[in-house]
């Protein structure tokens, strides 16, 4: 009877455990897309306006801290990248509204390949996040395949 009632604990605390491990990776799951959704807003209002402001850069930094923590190594460098390229995009309007000529000229063509490449976050960061968006522990538990397996196995079958 005392072994039956150690199995009968055994399965609870492994279903409990079970349990918390889903309920961490759904945590971060959610703080995955959390994140993914602040970079995208502020990415957003950067694309919509045309323009980069302190206000956008701060929205955009303040998202990008988290990367670090949430992602892999690509996704902190794209981001990186990224802000450099939000910073060249602000440093060209800058020159863009004292500029002449030929130097008005340069600007104007480096504030185009900056919005270019910050315009292809929407192409670019999907691709980098559909590794870490997967939940893919929903698989049974390793044993539980082979254990039933030889269980019916092993049990009588009827006859009708």
């Amino acid at each position: 009877m005392t072994w039956i009632i150690a199995v009968f604990a055994l399965i609870v605390a492994v279903g409990l455990w079970r349990a918390a491990q889903q309920r961490t990776v759904l945590d971060l799951f959610q703080a995955r897309m959390a994140t993914y959704s602040e970079l995208r807003e502020a990415v957003g209002k950067v694309v919509r306006l045309g323009s980069v402001s302190n206000q956008n850069l701060y929205e955009f930094l303040k998202a990008a801290d988290k990367v670090q923590f949430l992602f892999g190594r690509e996704v902190k460098a794209y981001t990186d990248e990224l802000y450099q390229k939000l910073l060249d995009h602000q440093f060209a309007e800058t020159v863009v509204k004292r500029a002449h000529g030929e130097e008005l000229d340069r600007a104007m063509a480096e504030k185009h390949r900056a919005a270019r490449a910050i315009s292809a976050f929407y192409q670019d960061f999907p691709r980098l996040l559909a590794p870490y968006a997967r939940m893919n522990h929903k698989l049974p538990f390793w044993w539980v395949t082979p254990f039933t397996h030889k269980l019916r196995s092993w049990w009588p079958r009827r006859r009708k």
